[in-house]
This record gives C-alpha cells, structure tokens and sequence, in this order.
C-alpha cells in the first residue's frame, strides 16, 4: 500500500504540526471532501486521517484522529483550522502529480523516439 501523505504546516509557529492524509482516493472521495461542512467535515477529516501532530494554543499536542471535532480542536489557532480545512485538498492535488509522474505516453514506442537519419538538402538555387 502507498506511504500516507504528509502535510505540513508552513507557519513558522507551528512548524511542528502536520497530518498524514490516506493515500487511496476515488472520485467518490473527492466529490464528498468537496461536499460536506461542519460536523461531516470532521467526521471525513477523521476517516482519511492516519496519523498527525497537531499543537494546540497551550502545551497539548493533537495525536489522536478522534480529537479532530469541534471539542477536541477548541484551543486550537485558527489559522491551523485554515490549514486543517485544506490538508485534503492538499494531499489530492499531491496524489494527482504522483499519477502525472508516472503516467504512460499512449505512443507505439512507449514514449521512446524513433532514429532519424540525416537527409540531404535541396541545393540551393
């Protein structure tokens, strides 16, 4: 199975946070990131959460996918609920350049070129 996808933030004040991102997408995933809001965004949030590192306003760190709710992110910087809410999209557009990488060219040779021989030109008149 593919490595989760790591996100970090790139906050200075938090260079520590980051969250690993399951690495299966399907299209059906993507339509329903895009489509769900409060509660339903943490509950998907949570079910494509494998691992993170989150800190907190005091001296707690987030492990547990279970803390990512209303509750459990309260003492949390809101510009890390920013970040939160576009680690996703983040980790898609990721998994995308990993397929563009290793996406075949539909050409007989499979991508390779043909050698040419060097012709020679019409004189000039």
């Amino acid at each position: 199975m593919a490595d989760p996808i790591r996100i970090y933030c790139d906050d200075p004040d938090y260079a520590e946070t980051w969250i690993d991102i399951a690495p299966r997408w399907t299209q059906a995933d993507i339509e329903r990131m895009y489509a769900v809001k409060d509660d339903e965004f943490y509950a998907f949030l949570r079910s494509k959460t494998v691992a993170m590192h989150i800190q907190t306003n005091g001296d707690d760190v987030l492990t547990d996918p279970a803390q990512l709710t209303d509750e459990g992110t309260a003492d949390v910087d809101v510009l890390l609920i920013a970040w939160l809410g576009a680690a996703m999209p983040r980790a898609v557009a990721k998994r995308r350049a990993l397929g563009n990488a290793s996406a075949r060219l539909s050409l007989p040779a499979n991508g390779t070129a043909t050698p040419t021989t060097p012709t020679t030109a019409a004189p000039v008149t």
